[in-house]
């Protein structure tokens, strides 16, 4: 049987040194039944740079399980920080460069290029005009992550057609090099209803076009700075 020390450097060995998160905990179970239920499993997590990811902060009536959408998506990557991703997802005019589904971007008042708290802007996705404002804003900071959230909604008020969004985003840095970007959002209305029945989910897989295109941006001005400053 191995001891904890063991089975601690084999995690490290696999890469599931986050192993709070439910999917290798699941992983552990299999490998290592006569441990996972031991006191130190927390602690080590922690050791491990496993400390538990944070969460969405989710305004009254958008929280999920009570809208008639909500749909997640989520990466991790190496190599890449909350300082790389930031720009280009706090600078709206930036997304259609990435993300084919985003078109059209205005930021009224003549706010900008980067998005803060308040600051009302405009684009077209999924076939929807989408007037939305800015409720939430924390930039990158150590020992945080950076959060962006905005209220979107499209159809008059009242209206049969009429949707309501609350899109949140959060970026953490992470042990090891890793950056995790998140990115949830709840609907209420009737095309709410729509799209959650619609299979494939268009949301689902939008919103990962998103990250992926996000992730793939990021790695670009990576490059471009490299070669800039050789």
């Amino acid at each position: 049987m191995q001891t904890a020390k063991q089975v601690e450097v084999e995690i490290f060995d696999i890469g599931h040194a986050d192993i709070q998160n439910s999917t290798y905990r699941l992983e552990l179970c299999r490998r290592w039944p006569h441990f996972v239920s031991m006191k130190w499993l927390p602690t080590m997590a922690a050791r491990c740079g496993g400390a538990s990811m944070s969460d969405i902060i989710w305004p009254e009536g958008f929280v999920p399980g009570f809208t008639d959408n909500y749909v997640s998506n989520e990466v991790i990557v190496a190599g890449l920080s909350s300082d790389d991703i930031w720009p280009l997802l706090a600078m709206p005019t930036a997304w259609p460069t990435y993300y084919d589904n985003a078109s059209d971007v205005e930021i009224y008042d003549g706010k900008g290029p980067e998005l803060a708290h308040g600051d009302s802007f405009f684009f077209r996705t999924f076939g929807f005009p989408v007037p939305a404002r800015v409720v939430e804003c924390v930039p990158p900071v150590a020992g945080q992550p950076a959060r962006i959230a905005w209220h979107g909604w499209a159809g008059e008020e009242g209206a049969a057609d009429r949707l309501d969004v609350h899109h949140a985003w959060l970026i953490e840095d992470l042990s090891h090099g890793r950056v995790r970007i998140l990115t949830q959002e709840t609907q209420n209305g009737a095309p709410a209803k729509e799209m959650a029945a619609a299979r494939p989910n268009p949301m689902i897989n939008g919103h990962q076009d998103w990250l992926n295109g996000l992730v793939n941006a990021a790695w670009g001005a990576r490059q471009s700075a490299r070669r800039s400053r050789s």
